[in-house]
């Protein structure tokens, strides 16, 4: 009960303000509102969207169903053994490939999955059917030569019992992939025969490597026709070199510790040559070079026969496994071991014992594939299948590249148990040398050891970076290495960081004399013996410019001059190098003095430097600067200010011949509704006693007509003044707006000394239907006091508000007592928050009457420009509200009173405090029942109301001395909005 006795101090506050602009407020509700995710079946497990985990059966829907209508099978399964590939097959007659897409009708390609296109609808691999509304995306393509496009998450058709990851159709678990990756097609099982299908770009470049991983370890490696081994690291698609080495984060760490104190800094370090594995390859076979006339055929290659002459034909023709290649008519050849140039002399021979005059042509055709191994420090160890045309750096391709801790220099390829060739990867890398990278052959073995001697190159190389050295690596090594030092690369100081006996760090730095012909320092670099894991440091020359003077600041030609003997400031600071408006009485010279090279500033007056003075024309010393002002930057810029009725008032710089004319023409000129016949020039004047002003009074008609009289030159901090025509109005002051229940309503032009009742009846008078007092009168002024006032006293209630409350918390004598001050006082700042964005309506109290009564009253008020008139329609209502049993609207009875319509809404309640009640008339005015009852008869109760008129009645405040405290703040709020004529929702 106590905490809605202390609501009743907003209810006396709200409903003091909720009818004074005549505006009412129904408190609208927020419904609140469900989201549905959409995309998601319901089903026993949803797969992470973000992560692409799959439900934990792997299987789509739990009878089949992918969402609503479509089936995939009696059992949701592709095929009698829920297989892509083995018995429901989605090889030959159902091929997942080159033009399977899933459309946005639960279709596979429109019937269309791979191979030929063709799908039969009514089941794949002869089971079930995947029709309905099974939406896989919109259209989610599974094949072609690209990486699949994203499925956002929520896309429609998920299975029923599951949810897969974005593009990834549910079966088996997908780790790691992430919204808009393309997926990979599983259900149940796995594709063992990606070979040979046209999906020779899936998704490797796009997933991230766990992504990868989880791929190659499920399904094998696409693209390049390889079954994966078990002895294959899985999903090593490519090394990841972002990941520095040991070598790199050592040398890169000591190179910072050393250049920490250099003016700059140089990045890090990386190892050379294994970016060259860094980008993922599509690992296609080497099918697209030419074949050699060396080559030998075997079993697997494929030769094109063509035969013209006594017979015309064209064979593909694909060598056995026995060796031989068939013939029609003739038999088997042996090819096996032919080199490629005459393959055509045997096939030759064989046709000429059938065909008589028979020419042929043999080109090459498919190649067969061949296995490898791969085997030391590289990303994928193990066995290949490859292009017979692959060389050592084909097959190290294949399988990663060498890892950061593998050898580049020493590769080994192994044939027959014997090493046939070792492999330099730095003579390919460095000079374009692909001699040593044989063609490989099957059974052949790669093996990558660990790298040998490690040294790194920092600074002015060429090309700075970790090197792998062998046999006994020099000086002259790893410079020749890294292209030799650049031109800023400074000899004298050549650094090199060790470490000794795996105990200590040193550093020794070399001279090397530069007198020394080019083949002497190639002879002393040789000398010098590095050993694994040194440092060679190559620092930068001296920068500084010697000889040299700098001129700057404000002239033509900035920058370094040479220093010339006997040079002098004026030799330099010349004056066609100088811009227009320079300085010359001072000119900043700064110097190095020796012997400490400390600065010091000279100010020189460059005016007499210039004529020959040679007490200002000093001597340059290496190193000077010298700079030049404007004069704007050592004077202030003379300036007057024109504001009024020009086109573009504000600040202009004025000159010494700029007259009164001229700046109104910078200004834009004068506008249409300038006074010109009076313009004010305030004119201030510095002397040694203080400014003194004076005002000048000029035709200014005359002045831009050239008048020497008016036409007055200016000086500096002048302000001139043009006026604007007497009797001119802004557009905004110029008009009124009529509304409502007048016969032509809308906005008409006034003119001075315009009445109330003149403007109605241009408007064509009131209608029938006007209900005069009503209507609502609103002034441009009058909102603006208002608004004035109301923000001064919201600005000091706020104050007092802050004040007091936490004297009202202390005051409160229980805790209830406590937690209730506090919510009032709460809900009282969000009233004044709301008070806050109320604006001022500028409502005019005045009684209207027909126009022959209104002409010459006291109400025929005289118009001002954005007076604005509402005239609403009858109305037959009185409205009731507060601390009554039923708040509600009235049908209006001519005669009855107060008392006749408060027994309607069943009185006041036992909250009311019936002693401030009072009524909002129908015209915005208001009549409380302090103000009208009498000692022996209560004139309020017996008052009579008219239609439009509103009954308040408030709630009572319990006489506790911190309630009449709140009740105060609550009085001041309210009296603001009634004066104020403004509406907050009170949420009653």
């Amino acid at each position: 009960m106590k905490k809605r006795t202390l609501a009743s101090v907003f209810m006396l506050f709200f409903a003091q303000t909720v009818f004074a602009a005549g505006l009412y407020v129904t408190p609208t509700g927020l419904s609140g509102s469900s989201t549905t995710a959409t995309g998601q079946a319901a089903g026993n497990a949803i797969g992470d969207p973000y992560r692409g985990n799959q439900i934990q059966s792997g299987t789509v829907g739990s009878a089949g169903s992918a969402t609503q209508n479509g089936s995939l099978g009696s059992y949701g399964a592709l095929g009698s053994t829920g297989m892509v590939g083995s018995t429901g097959m989605a090889g030959s007659t159902g091929m997942v490939g080159s033009t399977g897409i899933v459309d946005a009708t639960g279709m596979v390609g429109t019937g269309m999955v791979g191979g030929n296109g063709v799908y039969d609808p009514t089941g794949m691999g002869g089971v079930g059917a995947m029709g309905g509304s099974a939406v896989l995306s919109s259209p989610a393509v599974m094949g072609l030569n690209g990486p699949l496009p994203s499925i956002p998450p929520g896309s429609v058709g998920m299975a029923a019992t599951g949810v897969a990851a974005p593009g990834v159709v549910t079966g088996s678990t997908m780790p790691g992939l992430t919204p808009g990756i393309p997926g990979a097609a599983g259900l149940n099982g796995n594709f063992p025969a990606w070979q040979n299908q046209g999906l020779s770009s899936l998704p490797n470049q796009n997933l991230p490597l766990s992504g990868r991983d989880a791929l190659v370890n499920q399904f094998g490696r696409p693209g390049n026709g390889v079954i994966p081994q078990p002895n294959l690291l899985p999903g090593q698609l490519a090394p990841d070199f972002s990941e520095p080495s040991s070598a790199e984060k050592a040398m890169s760490a000591e190179d910072e510790k050393i250049q920490k104190p250099q003016p700059f800094r140089i990045g890090k370090l990386t190892q050379f040559g294994y970016n060259f594995f860094r980008q993922p390859t599509s690992f296609a076979p080497q099918v697209d070079i030419p074949v050699g006339p060396d080559y030998l055929l075997g079993p697997g290659d494929t030769i094109i026969l063509t035969v013209w002459g006594s017979v015309d034909m064209t064979l593909p023709l694909e060598v056995n496994r026995s060796g031989e290649v068939v013939l029609p008519r003739v038999g088997a050849a042996r090819v096996w071991g032919v080199p490629f140039g005459k393959v055509s002399e045997v096939l030759r021979s064989a046709l000429s014992r059938t065909f008589k005059n028979v020419q042929l042509n043999v080109t090459m055709g498919k190649l067969r594939l061949m296995k490898v191994y791969v085997v030391g420090e590289v990303s994928a160890p193990g066995d290949y299948d490859i292009s017979a045309l692959s060389t050592v750096i084909n097959a190290l391709s294949a399988a990663g590249g060498p890892t950061k801790e593998g050898s580049l220099r020493s590769i080994q390829v192994l044939r027959g148990g014997k090493v046939v060739e070792n492999v330099d990867l730095y003579d390919f890398f460095l000079k374009g040398d692909k001699s040593h990278d044989i063609r490989l052959r099957p059974g052949d073995t790669i093996n990558v050891p660990v790298h040998g001697k490690l040294v790194g190159i920092a600074g002015n190389a060429r090309k700075p970076a970790i090197y792998e050295l062998i046999g006994q690596p020099t000086l002259k090594d790893v410079i020749d290495l890294a292209g030799g030092v650049s031109a800023d690369g400074y000899l004298q100081r050549i650094q090199i960081s060790r470490v000794v006996q795996n105990q200590k760090k040193v550093v020794a730095d070399l001279d090397l004399d530069l007198k020394l012909t080019p083949d002497a320092l190639q002879a002393h670099l040789a000398q010098v013996q590095l050993q694994d894991m040194d440092l060679v440091r190559i620092f930068p020359i001296d920068f500084t410019v010697r000889n040299n003077v700098v001129l700057d600041g404000y002239v033509l030609r900035p920058g370094g001059y040479a220093l010339k003997p006997g040079m002098r400031l004026a030799d330099v600071a010349t004056r066609d190098n100088m811009l227009p408006e320079y300085w010359p009485e001072t000119v900043e010279l700064t110097r190095l003095v020796l012997p400490d090279h400390h600065t010091e500033r000279l100010y020189l007056n460059l005016r007499l430097a210039q004529q020959g003075d040679t007490v200002q024309n000093i001597l340059l010393q290496e190193f000077d600067t010298i700079r030049v002002f404007s004069r704007w930057e050592m004077e202030e810029i003379p300036k007057a200010r024109i504001s009024g009725d020009v086109q573009n008032p504000g600040v202009y710089r004025i000159f010494p011949n700029t007259t009164l004319r001229d700046l109104v023409l910078a200004a834009g000129n004068v506008k249409k509704t300038a006074f010109l016949k009076s313009t004010e020039i305030s004119r201030s004047l510095i002397t040694k006693d203080g400014v003194k002003s004076r005002l000048i009074n000029v035709d200014l008609d005359l002045a831009l007509r050239g008048d020497p009289t008016a036409n007055l030159p200016l000086e500096n901090f002048d302000e001139v003044m043009v006026r604007r025509l007497p009797e001119w109005k802004e557009e905004t002051d110029r008009y009124c707006t009529l509304t409502g229940e007048v016969r032509f309503p809308g906005v008409y032009p006034i003119v001075k000394g315009e009445h109330l009742s003149s403007l109605i009846e241009r408007a064509g008078g009131y209608t029938g239907k006007a209900y005069l007092k009503a209507a609502k009168f609103t002034r441009k002024l009058t909102r603006e006091l208002q608004q004035k006032r109301m923000d001064e006293v919201i600005e000091r209630t706020e104050r007092e508000l802050t004040r007091k409350q936490q004297e009202l918390v202390a005051v409160a004598s229980s805790k209830d007592e406590l937690e209730a001050t506090k919510a009032t006082l709460e809900s009282m700042k969000t009233s004044l928050d709301k008070l806050k964005q109320a604006k001022a309506e500028g409502r005019v109290s005045l009684e209207l009457t027909p126009l022959e009564r209104l002409k010459g009253s006291a109400y025929d008020l005289e118009l001002q420009g954005g007076d604005t008139l509402d005239i609403p329609q009858s109305t037959n209502s009185v409205m009731i509200f507060g601390e009554v049993y039923n708040p509600t609207t009235a049908v209006e009875t001519p005669g009855q009173t107060v008392q006749d319509y408060l027994k309607k809404a069943g009185g006041p309640t036992a909250s009311a405090e019936e002693m401030e009640m009072y009524v909002v008339r129908a015209d915005g005015t208001v009549v409380s029942r302090r103000e009208v009852r009498g000692f022996f008869f209560d004139s309020f109760l017996s008052m009579k109301l008219d239609a439009g008129d509103t009954i308040v009645v408030p709630q009572r405040l319990e006489k506790v001395a911190w309630m009449r405290e709140i009740k105060d703040i609550a009085y001041i709020l309210g009296q603001t909005a009634l004066a104020a004529g403004v509406l907050v929702a009170a949420g009653l």
